[in-house]
């Protein structure tokens, strides 16, 4: 996704395959394909709903103090959702982006229709078409006005370009506003969703989540029982790793979240730093991040720089990791591995193949500085800890354990996966004989097949 003016926060909540919320007014039930997601833009959290995974975007602006939930509940649940990916847009102040609270500058109509353009830059919707009510018409009005090249087509209902004397009386006469709110407070009325509930989406959604005092970037697909958390390699992130397993593994058996650890993907702020426990810290936060997605056991997959992450998590944590995979990895570095590392510190060596999907994430210069930040941080483990990253570690990790390696992996010689093996309790050992370093990504079907195997059993 290209960099835009904000950030997806989180899901609000998730279930596997209906939930039943209850509000003040009324009893729904969603299908498992509506998400309840929050926006960060412009400055605000959006609360936004989306159903459906077709290849036409619509966006629905609500009516006057009005949200997705209160006004457009039938077009998320009964609009073809084949045909349509339809995402509900609560304005701040109104539904439940709150806070802020709202207020009412001259140009607040103008302003919902920014506001409503970051969040579906946000969301990495560049041309969609818009379904306006009331009030929201006006806003789709002014939308379509200012910004014809993501508009695609328009429909309003109920809604003016111009108010008259007539119209305002009468809207003072009916206290139409008043009938609008749920009869409990707002306080009441907040406490009323299930904030620990679960929605899921077989469409892949962007998050972020606040852990630790960092906003992590986070991807989530599938909507299946087992829950899987993938850990990249060095620089690495969600998109530049796991695009395979985020697109392929089975949605209806797991929920996949992958994780920008702090100064990677776009978990950026902060830029990244190299403390000596660097990878401790990785393992805490991509817990911290879990936790606060309501996610209390689950399987890790670690690739690389992420298979020692990995290796940490399961040692620390063992009452949350389920089952274990990791590969291109180890636990100790030795002469010829620093060696192998100084010989790449350089990126202009590199292929354009290798490096371009990371100056495309990071620009040239924040690559550079930090791949040679990275070689520099295993110098440190080379020669304050004698090479020693976490062996000891490894004796703690009690749950399944399978240790994959690619034969021709340049990056990690042969004794790495055996002494894994051989100091991992309860752990396998397979060898792909034409594998090199990226496994998961040159032969993602046959990896797949395997590791679903493996954490099914």
């Amino acid at each position: 996704m290209e960099s835009v003016v904000g950030e997806v926060v989180r899901v609000e909540c998730q279930i596997t395959y209906c939930v039943y919320i209850s509000v003040c007014w009324n009893l729904r039930f969603y299908s498992v394909r509506r998400v309840s997601l929050q926006v960060k833009a412009n400055g605000v959290d959006f609360h936004c709903e989306q159903f459906g995974y077709g290849d036409h975007t619509v966006l629905l602006l609500p009516g006057a103090i009005g949200g997705s939930m209160t006004d457009f509940n039938c077009q998320l649940e009964k609009m073809n959702p084949e045909k349509f990916t339809i995402f509900g847009f609560d304005p701040r102040g109104y539904g439940r982006s709150i806070p802020p609270e709202r207020d009412w500058p001259i140009n607040f109509r103008h302003r919902d229709a920014e506001d409503a353009v970051a969040v579906m830059n946000t969301l990495g919707q560049k041309r969609f078409s818009v379904l306006g009510f009331s009030d929201g018409g006006t806003i789709g009005l002014i939308l379509a006005a200012q910004y014809p090249e993501h508009v695609r087509k328009l429909v309003v209902w109920g809604a003016n370009a111009y108010l008259t004397e007539e119209i305002i009386e009468k809207h003072r006469a009916q206290q139409w506003v008043r009938r609008l709110l749920p009869r409990s407070s707002k306080t009441a009325f907040k406490e009323q969703f299930h904030h620990n509930v679960r929605f899921y989406s077989v469409r892949r959604v962007s998050l972020q989540v606040k852990a630790n005092g960092v906003d992590f970037h986070c991807e989530q697909f599938g909507y299946g029982d087992h829950t899987v958390l993938l850990l990249p390699g060095a620089i690495g992130g969600s998109m530049t790793d796991f695009n395979c397993q985020l697109e392929k593994m089975n949605p209806e058996k797991f929920t996949i979240f992958g994780f920008d650890p702090r100064g990677y993907g776009r978990s950026i702020p902060p830029e990244r730093d190299w403390p000596i426990n660097f990878r401790h810290r990785d393992a805490e936060d991509a817990v911290a991040v879990m936790n606060t997605l309501g996610q209390k056991k689950f399987s890790v997959l670690g690739w690389s720089d992420g298979g020692i992450t990995g290796l940490l998590l399961a040692s620390q944590y063992p009452e949350l990791v389920q089952k274990l995979v990791v590969w291109g990895t180890n636990a100790y570095i030795t002469d010829k591995d620093m060696k192998m590392y100084q010989a790449v510190e350089d990126i202009d060596q590199w292929s354009a193949r290798m490096k371009e999907p990371f100056i495309q994430v990071y620009g040239e210069k924040y690559f550079r500085v930090q791949w040679s930040n990275w070689v520099k941080a295993y110098s440190r483990y080379y020669t304050h800890n004698k090479g020693d990253i976490c062996k000891a570690e490894l004796k703690k990790i009690t749950c399944p354990t399978f240790i994959i390696h690619g034969m021709k992996d340049p990056m990690v010689v042969a004794e790495h996966p055996v002494y894994l093996n051989k100091h991992i309790q309860n752990s396998r050992l397979h060898n792909m004989p034409e594998g090199k370093h990226n496994i998961h990504l040159r032969y993602a079907d046959e990896f797949n097949k395997m590791v679903e195997d493996f954490l099914l059993e």
